[in-house]
Formats: structure tokens, C-alpha cells, sequence
């Protein structure tokens, strides 16, 4: 059952980002600085189950592997760790347009995304 769940998150997780990454690919609207993080929290999702998660599922089917699962703990903790740091530059990216709008405009700078983004 475990097994199973696994292998179902991993397909909904790598088709759904997959999605996600064409849509943004084809629709040139959504080429903005705006959505630069949102692309980037949408790449590391997508390497995340593309990687980590096919990862877990052998190690599940290996059993107590030490190599295997230092790999595994090393990959799930550096993948949603940058999730998570993406997620939050996401917030306060939006937190700020919402606090200070008439700024916000003027203070978009690609260099400023490109930096935060580099930094995960």
C-alpha cells in the first residue's frame, strides 16, 4: 500500500509540474519577472519528484540499504529544502506587492529575482 502511494504522488507530482512548465513554456504572457519565482518553485517541485521521490520508492524496495538511504535523506532534504525556500521567496515577493504597490512596480529588477534564485 505504501509502495503504491508512493508510486501515485510521483505521477500526479512529475505530470502536474510537467503541466505546469509547458503551460508557462507556451504562453508568453507568463514570461514576467512576476513569474519567475513561481517558475523556478515549479521546477524544484518537478526535479523533486522526478528525483527524489523514485529515489524513496527503491529505497523502500531495497530495505535497510545504508548507502541507499543516506542518498535518499540526503536528496529529500536538499530537493524540499529548496522547495521550501522557494516557496517563502514566493511569499514575500507577494507580501511586499501587496504592502506596497506603488514601489513594488519600480523596485522589479531581473538581477534582484535572478540573485534570489541562484541563491537556492
Amino acid at each position: 500500500m505504501q509502495l503504491f502511494t508512493l508510486i501515485l504522488i510521483t505521477i500526479i507530482s512529475v505530470g502536474a509540474n510537467f503541466f505546469n512548465l509547458v503551460i508557462i513554456y507556451n504562453s508568453p504572457a507568463l514570461w514576467s519577472i512576476n513569474n519567475c519565482l513561481l517558475t523556478a518553485l515549479t521546477i524544484t517541485d518537478f526535479l523533486t519528484g522526478l528525483i527524489v521521490m523514485p529515489c524513496a520508492i527503491s529505497a523502500l524496495l531495497q530495505g535497510s540499504d545504508a548507502i541507499l538511504c543516506k542518498i535518499q535523506g540526503f536528496l529529500v532534504t536538499l530537493f524540499n529544502g529548496a522547495s521550501l525556500v522557494m516557496a517563502t521567496a514566493v511569499s514575500v515577493d507577494r507580501c511586499s506587492a501587496v504592502y506596497n504597490p506603488y514601489n513594488y512596480l519600480s523596485d522589479l529588477r531581473a538581477s534582484r529575482y535572478a540573485i534570489s534564485i541562484a541563491a537556492v
